[in-house]
């Protein structure tokens, strides 16, 4: 039997500046460089109502993965300071945030499982991304994973669970960005300042074919068709299809992704154990890591694009595309640097170096 990680997220940005008196004391040194990095110095976690706020410092190990030891290098490297935010590395630096006692679990009467999803917030002093992850057995032909993908959109069934009520994946994420407002913000901001702008959600979605089980030499359109359905969540027509072509990626051993711009990336990878040199974890990680490259970049991409509308050579714009513009370098995944070579180039940013982060790895 295959297995499938659903990945969805959004990212949402603070539309006003920071006003101390919106914000709870507690989380005041988001916008402080000084206590920010004393707070990553001491590793030491903040319990909020309904979120607990973590320090990287764990993922920087590379026993355990290789993105965030290569984002540190890239961030850690950026040029000048940024007066409203303290050094620039600080300003691209998330907080692992995990909402407390959260009951959500897929819909048994969908699911015929009661399996628990996952979820995981990344928070910025700019704004936050809300991850949400579901585990789901599958079959190794295409068809049945477009009708995960379709299933997961339903809303009549829902296929979620919050507390015992049947939700939609928009109402999950609803109530995590309820969570983040209702704990980071005093109640008279909560229904004023603190609107945001938003990302639609974006899906990551990656599947462990069976042992044996092999991979065609050439992908079919018709199989892409179904991928992108997947992360869709529908079926899709091959005439609108082929006027939007995705982004087809070899990864090697006859794994392969595709990517929807607009919408998210399959990624179809080979049993870990068909392939020479790998081992149990090694199908996570490579999901993992590019999951969190898509987060960082997407919410960075957006928040440059924000404040560059706002002001003209605002520094925390500069600073994260120069981020853009190092980490596919840095990090030498195929599918990462092809996602930040296609995706929309940031015109009118200057970035350190003069590195253009439409440009892919070499």
């Amino acid at each position: 039997m295959a297995r499938v990680v659903y990945c969805v997220f959004d990212v949402h940005l603070w539309s006003q500046p920071f006003v101390a008196a919106d914000f709870d004391p507690r989380v005041h040194f988001l916008w402080s460089a000084r206590e920010y990095r004393e707070m990553r110095r001491q590793g030491a976690k903040i319990e909020l109502a309904n979120l607990v706020l973590l320090p990287l410092n764990d993922e920087f190990d590379l026993r355990r993965n290789h993105f965030w030891p290569r984002y540190q290098a890239v961030a850690s490297n950026i040029a000048g300071t940024i007066t409203s935010f303290g050094d620039a590395c600080d300003l691209v630096w998330p907080l692992r945030c995990r909402p407390r006692n959260l009951d959500l679990t897929l819909n048994e009467a969908v699911w015929h499982t009661a399996g628990k999803v996952r979820s995981t917030m990344w928070l910025w002093p700019f704004g936050w991304s809300s991850m949400l992850e579901i585990d789901l057995p599958a079959d190794d032909e295409f068809d049945g994973l477009l009708d995960i993908g379709v299933s997961l959109r339903e809303k009549d069934p829902a296929p979620l669970l919050l507390k015992g009520k049947a939700v939609g994946l928009s109402g999950a994420l609803a109530h995590l960005s309820q969570l983040v407002r209702q704990d980071l913000c005093t109640p008279a901001a909560q229904g004023r300042a603190m609107e945001t702008t938003r990302l639609p959600r974006y899906v990551v979605c990656a599947l462990e074919l069976s042992k044996g089980f092999q991979i065609r030499e050439n992908i079919p359109v018709a199989d892409q068709m179904l991928l992108i359905g997947a992360v869709r969540g529908q079926q899709l027509d091959l005439t609108k299809f082929l006027s939007n072509r995705p982004l087809f990626t070899r990864l090697g051993y006859g794994n392969f992704a595709v990517t929807d711009f607009d919408a998210g990336t399959a990624i179809v990878q080979r049993h870990w154990q068909d392939r020479p040199g790998t081992k149990l974890k090694s199908n996570r990680c490579f999901y993992v890591n590019t999951r969190n490259f898509f987060s960082i970049f997407l919410t960075l991409h957006r928040m440059i694009s924000y404040f560059t509308v706002k002001s003209k050579d605002d520094a925390r714009a500069v600073a994260a595309a120069s981020v853009l513009a190092s980490l596919p370098a840095e990090y030498q995944n195929k599918l990462c640097s092809d996602f930040a070579a296609n995706y929309a180039p940031l015109h009118g940013v200057p970035v350190a170096g003069n590195k253009n982060p439409a440009v892919p790895a070499s």
